[in-house]
């Protein structure tokens, strides 16, 4: 969104700010956290397979991470060290889009 405090949160900075905080790929068939920031995350390309896609659809496997939402309930995944200060700061920089009402913010801080 364009008053989105994290608009700035570019993958250098997450790199830089949640060091060695973990997330997951989509379809590679696990639910556990084996990325790591501060790896080579950024560059990495794993084609998705096993699943028609459709003409267009993205090729690879995308980067997944809910730690707001699954840190505490799910903490076998494996989320890397201290995600409550990670929690807090995603939280803590969470805004309302132009174009919801102010009143959005605190289900959007919790969900």
């Amino acid at each position: 969104a364009r008053d989105s405090k994290m608009k700035e949160w570019s993958c250098s900075y997450m790199h830089d700010h949640f060091d060695g905080a973990k997330f997951r790929r989509e379809y590679d068939g696990r639910e556990e956290n084996f990325e790591q920031m501060g790896e080579d995350w950024t560059t990495k390309k794993i084609p998705i397979k096993g699943k028609k896609l459709a003409p267009g659809a993205p090729r690879y496997q995308p980067f997944y991470w809910d730690i707001v939402k699954a840190w505490e309930g799910e903490k076998s995944r494996g989320w890397g060290p201290n995600p409550k200060a990670i929690v807090k700061a995603v939280k803590g920089n969470t805004t309302v889009p132009y174009f919801l009402e102010a009143s959005n913010l605190k289900e959007m801080r919790d969900n």
